[in-house]
This record gives C-alpha cells, structure tokens and sequence, in this order.
C-alpha cells in the first residue's frame, strides 16, 4: 500500500510493556565477541590504488588414451565377472547356494534371492 513503512530490518531487542515503557530483554540483545586485535599488524583498509590481480585459471587435464593393454586388462576384467554373474544365476537356478563358485569369485552383483513361500 503507498506509503506503508515496514522498517530497515533491524530485530526488536526487547517489548513493550503495558505502562508505554520498553523493556530490554538481555537474551535478544546482540553480543559480538570480538578477538584482541592487539599487535596485528594488518588494517581493514585497502586502499583504491592497490594493484589489481588476477587469478589464473586451473591447469587443463588432458588424458592419454588408454593403450591396447589398459583396454585389454579393462574387457578382461569385465568379462571375468559377466561368466561369475552366469555361474552365480545357474547355481541359484538349479537351487544351490554359489556351489561353483569359490568365495574369492564371488561378485556381489546379484539382487538378494526372493523366498518364494
């Protein structure tokens, strides 16, 4: 509405009372713990000549493509787990509990199996 005045912000410190008076309520009222700034040797000014800087940007990473023996050893591993993911399926399928599969091998890819009772 025009000429509605909200205020500038600031947080009431205490309340109004019945008689027309405020009373200060010490737990609202701001405390600034401010550290001994004795012997500190900065100030808080900066002047407006001081020199401008820039930071520089952050390096680029580049990669390297893989060689034929990195993507080997990649497939390989892929492949290794996709025949113990297999032999854990058949294994639960023929009802036995990862029967062919040493617990070194074991890959924990599977959903947990669903009793059906």
């Amino acid at each position: 509405p025009k000429g509605y005045y909200k205020g500038k912000g600031a947080r009431r410190m205490g309340r109004h009372t019945d008689v027309g008076t405020y009373k200060l309520d010490p737990n609202l009222v701001p405390n600034f713990v401010v550290p001994d700034l004795t012997g500190f040797e900065l100030k808080p000014y900066v002047d407006y000549r001081t020199p401008k800087f820039t930071v520089p940007p952050p390096p680029v990473l580049k990669f390297e493509p893989l060689n034929k023996e990195q993507i080997n050893h990649v497939w390989a591993r892929r492949v290794l787990q996709q025949g113990l993911v297999e032999k854990n399926l058949k294994a639960r399928e023929e009802g036995q509990e990862n029967a062919d599969v040493s617990p070194q091998d074991q890959v924990d890819v599977l959903p947990p199996r669903e009793n059906s009772t």
